[in-house]
């Protein structure tokens, strides 16, 4: 039986984390304007886009492998 810190990790493991505009540019090596351009047409969604309100925010697991794949956004 998990005790209540076990508990705990394993609700925090299975949270994804997502990033900000800013580090995603910062990732991407590309400008936020690059990024805020594309998010007003959901042209971003294979990125894990997901709207927060005014915010935008990325799938750091989703950007990590739009990276790996070459930067191809179709």
């Amino acid at each position: 039986m998990m005790n209540e810190k076990q508990m705990q990790n394993n609700r925090t493991e299975q949270v994804k984390r997502l990033l900000t505009a800013e580090e995603t540019a910062h990732r991407l090596n590309v400008p936020m304007s690059w990024l805020y351009e594309r998010s007003r047409h959901d042209s971003l969604q294979n990125l894990g886009m997901r709207r927060c309100g005014k915010y935008i925010r990325f799938s750091e697991e989703a950007v990590t492998e739009f990276i790996e794949r070459g930067g191809d956004l179709d």
